[in-house]
Protein backbone atom coordinates (compact mmCIF):
# COMPACT_ATOMS: atom_id res chain seq x y z
CA UNK A 1 0.00 0.00 0.00
CA UNK A 2 1.50 3.30 -1.01
CA UNK A 3 1.59 6.20 1.42
CA UNK A 4 -1.10 8.10 -0.54
CA UNK A 5 -3.54 5.18 -0.45
CA UNK A 6 -2.68 4.56 3.16
CA UNK A 7 -3.80 8.09 4.02
CA UNK A 8 -7.40 6.87 3.87
CA UNK A 9 -6.57 4.95 7.03
CA UNK A 10 -3.65 7.08 8.25
CA UNK A 11 -5.82 8.38 11.07
CA UNK A 12 -6.40 4.67 11.85
CA UNK A 13 -9.30 3.08 13.63
CA UNK A 14 -10.49 4.99 16.69
CA UNK A 15 -11.07 2.56 19.50
CA UNK A 16 -14.34 2.40 21.37
CA UNK A 17 -12.88 4.45 24.22
CA UNK A 18 -12.25 7.37 21.83
CA UNK A 19 -15.87 7.38 20.69
CA UNK A 20 -17.28 7.40 24.20
CA UNK A 21 -18.63 4.88 26.65
CA UNK A 22 -22.14 5.04 25.13
CA UNK A 23 -21.02 3.20 21.99
CA UNK A 24 -21.92 -0.50 21.74
CA UNK A 25 -19.27 -3.20 21.97
CA UNK A 26 -17.40 -3.65 18.70
CA UNK A 27 -18.29 -0.25 17.25
CA UNK A 28 -15.24 1.65 16.02
CA UNK A 29 -14.80 4.83 14.05
CA UNK A 30 -12.70 5.09 10.93
CA UNK A 31 -11.45 8.61 10.21
CA UNK A 32 -11.34 9.03 6.44
CA UNK A 33 -8.80 11.35 4.82
CA UNK A 34 -7.34 11.55 1.34
CA UNK A 35 -5.20 13.87 -0.73
CA UNK A 36 -7.35 13.79 -3.89
CA UNK A 37 -8.06 17.27 -5.30
CA UNK A 38 -11.69 18.41 -5.01
CA UNK A 39 -12.60 15.51 -2.72
CA UNK A 40 -16.37 15.13 -2.47
CA UNK A 41 -16.91 11.94 -0.48
CA UNK A 42 -15.75 8.39 0.10
CA UNK A 43 -16.98 5.06 -1.18
CA UNK A 44 -16.97 2.38 1.50
CA UNK A 45 -17.44 -1.37 1.10
CA UNK A 46 -17.75 -3.51 4.23
CA UNK A 47 -17.22 -7.29 4.09
CA UNK A 48 -17.72 -7.40 0.32
CA UNK A 49 -21.23 -5.92 0.57
CA UNK A 50 -22.79 -3.09 -1.39
CA UNK A 51 -20.76 0.09 -1.80
CA UNK A 52 -22.03 3.16 0.00
CA UNK A 53 -21.02 6.79 -0.19
CA UNK A 54 -20.22 8.50 3.08
CA UNK A 55 -18.99 11.91 4.14
CA UNK A 56 -20.51 13.71 1.16
CA UNK A 57 -20.53 17.45 1.75
CA UNK A 58 -19.38 17.27 5.36
CA UNK A 59 -16.11 18.20 6.99
CA UNK A 60 -16.09 15.48 9.65
CA UNK A 61 -15.67 12.16 7.92
CA UNK A 62 -15.88 9.42 10.52
CA UNK A 63 -17.44 6.16 9.42
CA UNK A 64 -18.85 4.12 12.30
CA UNK A 65 -17.98 0.49 11.64
CA UNK A 66 -19.75 -2.26 13.58
CA UNK A 67 -17.40 -5.22 13.92
CA UNK A 68 -18.63 -8.79 14.21
CA UNK A 69 -16.71 -11.72 15.70
CA UNK A 70 -14.14 -13.02 13.22
CA UNK A 71 -12.65 -11.33 10.19
CA UNK A 72 -13.94 -7.86 9.25
CA UNK A 73 -12.87 -6.19 6.01
CA UNK A 74 -13.36 -2.64 4.80
CA UNK A 75 -12.33 -0.92 1.58
CA UNK A 76 -12.43 2.84 1.08
CA UNK A 77 -11.53 5.27 -1.65
CA UNK A 78 -12.10 8.94 -2.35
CA UNK A 79 -14.46 10.32 -4.98
CA UNK A 80 -13.89 13.81 -6.37
CA UNK A 81 -16.55 16.34 -7.37
CA UNK A 82 -16.43 15.07 -10.97
CA UNK A 83 -17.31 11.57 -9.78
CA UNK A 84 -13.86 10.09 -10.44
CA UNK A 85 -12.86 7.47 -7.88
CA UNK A 86 -9.35 7.07 -6.47
CA UNK A 87 -7.57 3.81 -5.79
CA UNK A 88 -8.91 2.01 -2.76
CA UNK A 89 -7.22 1.23 0.50
CA UNK A 90 -8.26 -1.82 2.48
CA UNK A 91 -7.89 -3.17 5.98
CA UNK A 92 -8.93 -6.40 7.66
CA UNK A 93 -9.49 -6.60 11.40
CA UNK A 94 -9.86 -9.76 13.46
CA UNK A 95 -12.32 -9.21 16.30
CA UNK A 96 -13.51 -11.31 19.22
CA UNK A 97 -16.30 -10.10 21.45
Amino acid sequence: MSSNRAQVFAQAVLLRQCLGAQEPEGLVGVVLTHCVPNLDCFEIQVDGGARQRVGCGVHERVFKWQLHPGSNAIKAGGVNKSGLATREAAITVEYSA
